[in-house]
């Protein structure tokens, strides 16, 4: 202990030492000027360097998160839209046309152009359904958990989720639709969990001047992660334009 005590007070003594004089005469003092140009320069070189160290730290430390399909769906799309009970909502457009939207002019389907409608007579349930004339083939209507007539860019994928309703893989879906009019396809496509995609259900109905119903069952592949309710009215060439109303489309998951 005294032993640490004599070199704690050597060093302590080493350290607060004033300097000696030394003989030697002094130099003047030199006086070194820079323009404003070099200084800027300066600093900016600087400031890249700290820019670069910064950037290599966080780029290390924390490294920018990769996409995958599993995180953003399970992120973004319920595990069972249908849970409880639920169904979707204005099957029978007594709210207008909200929660169906279209793909005619997104991404995939550039060329394709429809007009939809709210047909306020005739309608199978009052008290209005919904009519679909086709301009260019081919057109697609989805239904949607927003309110919104947004245009779908890529209907298929799984970056858009609005129109994809979470179910349990292995499930069985049933959903039908009554049409009046021109010939019309009804789909049922399903997301799988590694953000792939599949049809597992497709019925075409006939053209009729009478309301029939369309009926699709179909199992959701254990790997499934959600379903799309799809509606495709197609124009043969050099023909007139296809229309056909389109109303009561109920959906249910057991």
């Amino acid at each position: 202990m005294n032993k640490l005590k004599k070199r704690m007070g050597k060093f302590i003594s080493w350290f607060f030492e004033e300097e000696a004089p030394s003989s030697e005469p002094e130099s003047p003092e030199e006086n070194i000027t820079i323009s404003l140009g070099q200084a800027v320069m300066l600093i900016a070189v600087t400031l890249l360097f700290l820019w670069f160290i910064l950037y290599s730290y966080f780029r290390d430390y924390f490294p920018k998160p990769v996409f995958t399909p599993e995180k953003y769906i399970e992120a973004h799309i319920e595990k069972n839209y249908f849970k409880n009970g639920n169904a979707i909502k204005n099957g029978d457009f007594s709210n207008g046309l909200n929660h169906w939207k279209t793909a005619d002019g997104g991404k995939l389907f550039k060329e394709s152009e429809s007009r939809v409608l709210l047909e306020n007579n005739g309608a199978r349930s009052a008290p209005s359904c919904m009519k679909i004339v086709s301009i260019s083939p081919a057109n697609r209507y989805f239904y949607s958990k927003e309110k919104t007539n947004k245009v779908i860019d890529d209907p298929y994928k799984c970056l858009e989720t609005a129109h994809w309703l979470g179910v349990p893989g292995g499930a069985t879906v049933k959903a039908s639709l009554w049409y009046k009019g021109d010939i019309v396809r009804f789909l049922v496509q399903c997301l799988q969990a590694n953000g792939d995609w599949r049809g597992i259900g497709d019925i075409h109905g006939n053209a009729t001047d009478t309301w029939k119903r369309l009926e699709i069952t179909a199992k959701v592949p254990e790997n499934g992660r959600a379903i799309a309710l799809e509606i495709t009215l197609n124009r043969a060439i050099d023909m007139p334009a296809p229309q056909v109303c389109i109303d009561d489309v109920a959906v249910s998951v057991e």
